[in-house]
């Protein structure tokens, strides 16, 4: 069905108190911000919960700018009377929403204030309608799609859910799906998930294929290759529009006010003159803010044709051009290539001559002369002493104490990362009144003996009176009547007209007296114009109501545990036909009554060729073991041919990876297992997960969850539903899932699946780290990408405390191991 046209809603990040201002000033519909706890930027300054919170909604109402509070992290158990609290306070508070990635927070959100709209954030990973339909059934009044969506499979999603639709149209853009990056708890011992991203994605690797990397001069050339530009949708706001999108957020709570007022004033200009264009009306064409303001507040620069601001994947997959590799950071506005260099003297500091077609370069500018991947951790730049322009370009000095570098030579780029002028351009724009934006009519009229003011949006009028008395000497007129009206101050609105009708009379008041009518009468529509929620808040304490299963006095689920044999069971994930062969080898040698016996095998292979295989070989050979098939970490629109084709394997289980798919398998004739990319990091959100439709026989908890803290878990489940925990003892950590592809990246000139020429086949990608760690590259049947940690990770210490707390199902994963290494692995673990 065709999407219902609709303006989309402009959305703003506010790290704090004037990046709020300056998108309000510059024509936000709404923002979003963080509190101090349980939100996915701990590093921005944020908002208190205590009265500040009361003083950003009073600010955002008297502007009629919706706010929505970020709490988009996992909850652990024992933080939930604290999320409760805050659940609690942004009812009382009036937010308009609250933005939510635990499904366990939505769950408490519902219980406790049921009138609080919830919002899906991206971090649930929601690709499909599916996904949209599983969020909305938990009480999601809108989903956040991932940034990987094309505006056409956008488009999908609007199509097929009641949700509203939001997507991202500016900003950084992570290499990894938004709930499903583990770098930061591989190498950080921090999670992304809790706030505490650690940027791996923006480290410099060493690209290997076939084990092989670009030695030059004897030394490893390093790329950026997991580090994509930012995201600048402006050209595609007319196509988003079309497609029914509800609203266009821009990233960018760590950014200041001057991103965030040139962000801000740049798609609220670009959505009205979308808006104008579709519905036939005339728009103004000169924008504020210019693609070359944008770049200059922040993007990260690659080269003088790529300046660090992309359409990102809105129009499909750009493998060749999303990630460059030549920086990870702000470059600003690309000034040009260097033609030569006089090193410092005493009389003055070094000086290029850099070949540019910029017109505008200056004193006082700040420059960076970028050497490559290889040097980006030791550029050169600052503040320019002096410029001169000659014949095609510029002659630019440095303070004395900028020192020549010997990689800063002809040939190296130069950017301006500062410009004064631009500075005080956005600025100005942070700090400028808010922007009207709705019209309004103003009447003023006498009646029986009272000056009565309306106020009229076309919906609601506002209206408050005032007493008038025969005048003496001077009375009212158009003239006096007008000015004390004024423009209606500091309100959202503009007057579209204004008609003052005396009714003829000589009447008089006090100026003081009109102003106070025009005052109140503001105060009558805002009432009007507010956002009506009675919420029916729940008595304190719901958390602990949920959660008091664990005390344990009320674990009694009407399952006998006398009737559960406790008995270790043993899942095997296997990636390849070699590796399957050596699962299935030990499984037969393995005798059933062994303390660690393998009674299924998950095939998680990368290609749907070889499934069919090894399914039957695994009947064959052990008609006994389980066959569990993995479906991929993402489903995108039009992906649901894939999931078809593993159904019709015949499997004993799917393992199911994402919200989306537990809705489109529940119900059909398979049993159905949840992974950890469910995030399942609480009590909640795995019961949940197990009351849902999907009816899961068993679900893996959050990688987020340390030893200790997947036992806690376990305790506070009740008995059958702990029986059906299947915790990892061991792998290697999927540390990044991306939709861009390093294959056809390094290895084609191919943007997607029908031009890459499959390379991803016929070659292996590890990514070397600066530790010398190689992290191996596995491209799936969606061509996502898979990092894996180089480093094993066993939960070997854990097992005991697992075992006490009652979990009977271990699961060993392999990725790119030797059929003898599998079988040494799981040897080793049976000796434990």
């Amino acid at each position: 069905p065709a999407a219902a046209l609709r303006k989309p809603e402009v959305m703003a990040p506010a790290g704090g108190w004037p990046q709020l201002r300056a998108a309000v000033a510059n024509g936000a519909d709404a923002v979003y911000f963080g509190l101090s706890t349980h939100s996915a930027r701990a590093r921005a300054t944020n908002f208190d919960e205590g009265a500040e919170l009361d003083d950003v909604v009073a600010y955002l109402r008297h502007h009629e700018v919706k706010g929505y509070v970020a709490l988009n992290t996992l909850a652990f158990d024992d933080e939930f009377d604290a999320v409760e609290a805050l659940i609690r306070r942004c009812d009382a508070a009036g937010v308009d929403a609250i933005i939510v990635q635990d499904l366990g927070v939505m769950a408490l959100a519902k219980a406790v204030a049921p009138g609080l709209p919830v919002h899906a954030s991206t971090q649930q990973s929601i690709a499909s309608a599916d996904g949209a339909e599983f969020a909305r059934a938990r009480g999601a009044t809108r989903v956040v799609v991932g940034r990987e969506l094309s505006t056409a499979e956008i488009a999908a999603v609007v199509a097929h859910t009641a949700a509203e639709v939001e997507c991202f149209v500016h900003g950084a853009l992570c290499v990894s799906w938004s709930g499903q990056c583990l770098s930061s708890e591989a190498w950080g011992g921090r999670s992304a998930n809790r706030g505490q991203c650690a940027q791996a994605c923006r480290l410099p690797y060493e690209v290997l294929v076939d084990g092989a990397g670009d030695q030059a001069d004897g030394a490893a050339t390093l790329n950026y290759a997991l580090s994509p530009q930012d995201l600048c949708g402006l050209e595609d706001v007319e196509a988003l529009t079309k497609a029914g999108v509800h609203c266009l957020k821009i990233e960018g709570r760590l950014k200041d006010e001057r991103y965030v007022a040139a962000t801000t004033r740049a798609y609220r200009e670009a959505v009205d003159a979308a808006w104008a264009k579709l519905r036939g009306d005339d728009a103004d064409a000169t924008p504020t803010v210019s693609r070359s303001d944008l770049a200059q507040v922040f993007s990260r620069g690659q080269s003088g044709d790529v300046d660090g601001l992309s359409a990102g994947f809105l129009r499909g997959p750009r493998h060749q051009s999303l990630v460059v590799g030549n920086a990870p950071r702000h470059r600003g506005v690309y000034v040009g290539e260097v033609l030569s260099v006089a090193p410092a003297t005493k009389k003055q500091g070094l000086t290029l001559r850099v070949r540019s077609e910029l017109e505008d370069l200056k004193r006082g500018d700040g420059v960076v002369i970028d050497g490559g991947a290889d040097h980006a951790r030791d550029e050169v730049g600052g503040a320019l002493y002096d410029v001169k322009q000659v014949a095609g370009g510029f002659d630019v000095t440095f303070a004395k104490a900028v020192a020549a570098r010997p990689w800063v030579r002809a040939g190296a780029r130069v950017w301006r990362t500062a410009d004064a002028a631009v500075d005080a351009k956005l600025r100005g724009l942070a700090s400028s009144k808010p922007l009207r934006r709705t019209e309004v009519d103003v009447r003023v009229s006498v009646d029986g003996g009272e000056l009565v003011v309306e106020i009229d949006d076309g919906v609601r009028v506002g209206a408050a009176k005032t007493p008038v008395v025969p005048a003496q000497d001077r009375p009212l007129d158009e003239a006096s009547v007008a000015k004390a009206l004024g423009q209606l101050g500091d309100t959202p609105w503009a007057p579209a007209s204004v008609d003052i009708n005396l009714g003829g009379g000589a009447w008089w008041c006090r100026a003081a007296d009109v102003k106070d009518a025009r005052r109140r009468a503001v105060e009558s529509l805002r009432a009007l114009r507010a956002p009506a929620r009675a919420s029916a808040r729940a008595p304190p304490g719901a958390a602990r109501a949920l959660l008091e299963r664990g005390d344990g006095s009320l674990l009694d689920d009407g399952f006998d545990e006398s009737l559960l044999e406790f008995k270790v069971g043993v899942a095997v994930l296997v990636r390849d036909l070699d590796q399957c062969a050596a699962a299935v080898d030990y499984a037969l040698t393995t005798p059933p009554s062994d303390d660690f016996a393998v009674d299924e095998v998950v095939l998680d292979f990368l290609e749907l060729k070889g499934l069919r295989e090894a399914v039957a070989a695994i009947r064959e050979r052990a008609p006994g073991l389980n066959v569990v098939v993995a479906a991929p970490r993402i489903s995108l629109p039009g992906e649901d041919g894939a999931l078809e084709k593993l159904l019709a394997l015949g499997p004993d289980a799917l393992l199911a990876r994402s919200p989306g798919q537990l809705r489109y398998f529940a119900g059909r004739d398979v049993e159905l297992r949840g992974d950890f990319s469910l995030n399942a990091a609480n009590a909640l959100t795995a019961n949940d997960l197990f009351d849902d439709a999907a009816a899961l026989t068993r679900l893996t908890p959050a990688h987020d969850l340390g030893g200790a803290a997947v036992a806690r878990l376990a305790r506070r489940l009740t008995p059958s539903r702990r029986a059906k925990l299947e915790a990892v003892a061991h792998q290697h950590l999927p540390i990044f899932h991306a939709s861009h592809c390093l294959y056809a990246r390094h290895l084609s000139k191919g943007d997607s699946f029908e031009n890459c020429g499959h390379v991803c086949e016929r070659h292996t990608i590890h990514l070397r780290d600066e530790a010398g760690a190689d992290h191996v590259v596995l491209a799936d049947m969606g061509c996502r990408n898979t990092v894996f940690n180089a480093q094993a990770q066993s939960a070997a210490d854990a097992l005991g405390s697992w075992l006490d707390a009652g979990i009977s199902r271990y699961r060993v994963e392999f990725v790119d191991e030797s059929p003898a290494a599998v079988a040494a692995v799981l040897g080793a673990y049976r000796d434990l």
